[in-house]
């Protein structure tokens, strides 16, 4: 069943897209090569550079970045934004569920 992304999800995949396909531009590179090195289908690198990667896995998008050296920039720079997303969490007591039997 294909995710349902909100509009802003949709364009940041649209801009995700764009930033590959440069990348992948400045890197000389077809995407019958790309989806090679990384062993993704064509079809998928085609989805992803048209914006439609919203179906694609983390490790997918980890893996062409990585193959195309930018791993390290996007990580940066999704850490940038927010290091810790989390970290209003912490001291926080977990909350059991209680059981109906």
């Amino acid at each position: 069943m294909p995710a349902v992304l909100l509009p802003e999800e949709k364009e940041f995949f649209v801009q995700l897209g764009e930033l590959l396909r440069k990348a992948r531009l400045v890197a000389r590179m077809r995407q019958k090569d790309l989806a090679a090195k990384t062993g993704l289908s064509l079809g998928t690198i085609r989805r992803m550079e048209n914006g439609e990667g919203g179906r694609a896995s983390l490790a997918a998008w980890v893996s062409v970045f990585a193959s195309l050296g930018l791993f390290e920039a996007v990580k940066e720079a999704l850490l940038e934004i927010n290091p810790d997303p989390f970290g209003d969490l912490k001291g926080r007591k977990r909350i059991k569920k209680s059981s109906f039997s």
